[in-house]
């Protein structure tokens, strides 16, 4: 798989849960690669992806994503990571949960990052 490929399965089985994008400020508009628009609310999901190189035997280890679920409280963005999960967790695509985090930027935002590997 090419970057292009990854990026586009991430942002399809993000952008078509329902369960996650009613949750979206502006519904599956609140979706972004890398970076959100300086327009967006309180609630938005940010994702990047990382090619580590290595291909394990399980397929899983070369493609990581990375999710940053931003919401204007803790619980909300809490509530937006676990929607995250489910709707990896309902795609045809296999994603392996490697654990997330909450963090505050210095800006204020608060968001829970998340890591995932996507089987090739």
């Amino acid at each position: 798989m090419s970057f292009v490929e990854v990026s586009r399965k991430v942002y399809q089985d993000l952008r078509s849960s329902k369960e996650l994008t009613k949750l979206l400020s502006n519904k599956e508009k609140s979706v972004y690669p890398l970076i959100a628009s300086i327009e967006e609310d309180k609630s938005f999901i940010v994702y990047s992806i990382e090619d580590n190189g290595v291909m394990s035997k399980d397929g899983f280890s070369r493609w990581e994503v990375l999710i940053r679920s931003y919401a204007g409280d803790y619980d909300k963005s809490c509530e937006v990571a676990d929607a995250v999960v489910n709707s990896f967790e309902a795609s045809k695509n296999i994603y392996k949960n490697l654990g997330g985090k909450p963090f505050q930027s210095e800006e204020g935002w608060l968001f829970i990052e998340q890591r995932f590997n996507i089987k090739k």
